[in-house]
């Protein structure tokens, strides 16, 4: 289940198959929904049988093809087939497909009993050369189909490509299991079976065992089963069917009931029957995600005070009216939790992301407690052999900081991989800023929102020392998430400008018969608003560049963010954290140091811990 495109969204694409009890017809199909009237604005045939899933992620589509073990990508909106991953069988019952990221694809196996949850990578999977004649042949086999002999031939097929497509496992997760959205550092599952929605978290396992499994909630009643899961402002929602022969499973007189489980509080919210004249399979936010049924999903519930500021900023009105005499208005895509905008995702990670905005202004802010911390700051605070002894330090990124940010200065406290998929380390610098950095962190985002900052740093760049040359973001932080600049010290000799392309029919060419026009592609560069005090998103998928022409010091506060909560892991002093954008980043420290953590344990002793380090930030 998945929006369809636009904004506001207005449909919904959804699967419609035969029951697999004796089915008449073995014909499936994606569909289209208007949200509104329920009518059926479209449907396209696809090659699967008994398809469990259906998501889009970014411009692909993917058919969890449950009958024949296979996962097949199509592109959206064309529908086009891009890929066939033919890796699993029938018996291993693939139910639910989870694109967290191209090369983090997590697959639920059902497996008829204990389940597993697998890591594929999708790429390994040969593009399909002819669409056309491709999907023509796998119609054509829908009719000669038998499921056991297909089984084997696809296992025997594929086992000499497991190494390469299958990156990792997590065995017995549940019994016949459902539905997998990360929250909070861990994966809430259905443990379908056993009647119990459960969480399994990777991160805080013992040493040795991979993973913890914990009961969040049991139906006292036994014979249900449970199907559909999302989460939306940290509640779980889920399906409880009655235990049914699958003949009986397409009962009109069948109904189930929708639960609402409370992740932060930890309790039942309600159970309540819904007309489903039959099991209830899929449940999804679509109006609020592309990704509702894999990702979790917020309401975006607005705060008056923060919002009105908003619209009532003369700064902020000042820069929309710049940024739409330009040609770039901000497209708004959703709303943070006190209620001001974020760009719109689909835009900014497509082909021609500023069409997304260069800018969206959001508010101007207080910043005078941070800019007398800053300024409180010894002069080597900003380098890293201060860094290693009272925080901790980044390794791995002086090639691109020297490539694209010579000479710039930073203070990292809060850091993710190249990806922005795992976890978030927070680093013993941030207690020094937090309480003049926080309460401008919720003005923006809202509390409930914090918890989606994957990096937080302070920027430094020197006169006429420090250069941030023309660069595009690429990592997966920027392409799913959102970048958003607090000026803490600048000067209107600060050029900060982003460089959007322009295509246009090239004048001097006059394209002969059957000839194709020559398009120019100009690219022209846009100082943006960015005073002290005034936040904004900055669209960093286009092009963008600083230049420190003034003669002060310029220090801004670099924020990203995802639209799904992170967990976040606290390092001690001395931290060196090994930064590589393929494999992760990866924080060592010593034995004495980890054991001192470990020693410490509650989370009071531990941040007296970080904050006397913090103090000597001022020594």
């Amino acid at each position: 289940m998945f929006p369809g495109a636009g904004e506001p969204v207005r449909t919904v694409w959804t699967v419609i198959r035969p029951h697999n009890w004796r089915p008449t017809t073995n014909k499936e199909y994606l569909v289209e929904l208007d949200m509104v009237t329920g009518s059926e604005v479209q449907r396209v045939a696809i090659p699967s049988r008994f398809t469990h899933d259906v998501v889009r992620h970014d411009d692909s589509v993917f058919v969890c093809d449950t009958g024949n073990g296979r996962i097949l990508q199509l592109s959206f909106p064309g529908m086009i087939p891009v890929r066939s991953l033919e890796v699993f069988t029938l018996a291993d019952h693939p139910n639910t497909l989870a694109p967290l990221a191209d090369d983090n694809f997590l697959v639920v196996l059902h497996n008829l009993g204990q389940s597993d949850v697998v890591r594929v990578n999708i790429s390994a999977a040969h593009v399909i050369q002819n669409p056309t004649s491709w999907l023509a042949s796998q119609t054509a086999n829908l009719d000669n189909i038998d499921s056991q002999s297909s089984d084997s031939q696809t296992a025997h097929k594929q086992q000499a490509n497991l190494d390469a497509v299958i990156m990792g496992r997590v065995q017995r997760v549940g019994e016949k299991a459902h539905g997998l959205v990360p929250w909070q550092g861990a994966y809430i599952m259905l443990d379908s079976d056993n009647g119990a929605l459960i969480a399994m978290d990777l991160i805080s396992a013992p040493s040795g065992q991979g993973f913890n499994i914990v009961r969040l909630w049991k139906a006292p009643e036994e014979g249900v089963f449970l199907k559909g899961l999302a989460i939306v402002d940290d509640v779980a929602y889920f399906g409880i069917s009655p235990w049914a022969p699958r003949s009986a499973r397409n009962d009109p007189q069948s109904n189930n009931e929708l639960a609402a489980f409370d992740l932060v509080a930890g309790e039942l919210l309600w159970r309540r029957q819904v007309p489903t004249a039959g099991l209830l399979n899929i449940i999804g936010a679509p109006h609020l995600s592309v990704a509702s049924t894999y990702l979790p999903s917020y309401t975006g519930k607005a705060e008056t005070d923060v919002v009105q500021q908003h619209h009532n900023s003369p700064e902020v009105a000042v820069a929309m009216q710049s940024l739409t005499k330009l040609g770039y208005p901000p497209k708004v895509g959703g709303y943070w939790s006190s209620g001001l905008p974020y760009l719109e995702m689909n835009l900014k990670s497509s082909k021609t992301p500023w069409d997304a905005g260069l800018q969206l202004p959001l508010l101007l802010l207080n910043v005078s407690q941070l800019q007398a911390d800053v300024l409180a700051l010894p002069p080597e605070a900003w380098n890293y052999q201060y860094q290693a002894k009272y925080s901790a330090v980044m390794a791995g990124r002086e090639g691109n900081q020297a490539a694209f940010k010579p000479g710039v200065e930073g203070i990292v406290l809060l850091f993710s991989d190249n990806d922005g998929s795992g976890p978030v380390y927070k680093f013993p610098a941030y207690d020094y800023f937090a309480p003049a950095l926080e309460p401008l962190l919720e003005a923006i985002l809202g509390k409930h929102d914090l918890q989606h900052i994957i990096r937080l740093q302070l920027a430094l760049m020197r006169p006429g020392m420090s250069d941030i040359k023309i660069h595009v973001d690429s990592g997966g932080y920027a392409v799913r998430g959102h970048r958003i600049h607090i000026p803490v010290f600048t000067h209107p000799n600060v050029a900060f400008d982003v460089c959007p392309h322009r295509y246009v029919p090239d004048p001097a060419h006059s394209p002969g018969e059957g000839e194709p026009q020559r398009i120019l592609d100009i690219q022209e560069c846009f100082k943006i608003p960015a005073v002290e005090g005034f936040a904004f998103e900055l669209n960093n998928r286009a092009a963008h560049r600083v230049a420190n022409l003034s003669p002060i010091d310029r220090v801004h506060v670099v924020i990203d963010l995802c639209q799904g909560p992170h967990p976040r892991i606290s390092v001690p002093p001395g931290t060196v954290c090994d930064y590589d954008m393929k494999k992760g980043l990866l924080c060592k420290y010593s034995d004495n140091q980890q054991q001192q953590q470990q020693q410490e344990g509650s989370a009071l002793v531990q941040q007296q811990h970080y904050s006397a380090t913090a103090a000597k930030w001022l020594e």
